[in-house]
């Protein structure tokens, strides 16, 4: 994630698979999904470990200030609120209308 951010930005780990990246200036909300399509892309490249080829998927979060709150506790209930909803599009995939 760090060779995909710029050296103002902050990556940082929140506990086992979770992590933060806080973009700083000038973050608006076309510039943080531009840093969300970079990630995606570098975490979706295949890994091999002992032999055998892993290809990892990310569910990303965005928020961004002062929209989604100006707090630091705000804004991360907003990014996870944001990774939620990925993650149930994901899983149920785009609709495809009625059998």
């Amino acid at each position: 994630m760090q060779s995909v951010t710029r050296d103002e930005d902050t990556v940082s780990r929140q506990g086992g698979d979770e992590f933060a990246i806080l973009v700083a200036r000038p973050a608006t909300a076309a510039g943080v999904d531009k840093v969300a399509r970079k990630i995606r892309a570098a975490l979706g490249r295949p890994v091999v470990i002992a032999g055998v080829s892993l290809t990892p998927k990310a569910s990303i979060g965005v928020a961004v200030y002062p929209r989604a709150g100006r707090s630091a506790e705000a804004m991360i209930a907003a990014a996870d609120d944001s990774m939620y909803r990925e993650k149930q599009r994901r899983k149920h995939g785009p609709a495809t209308g009625p059998d």
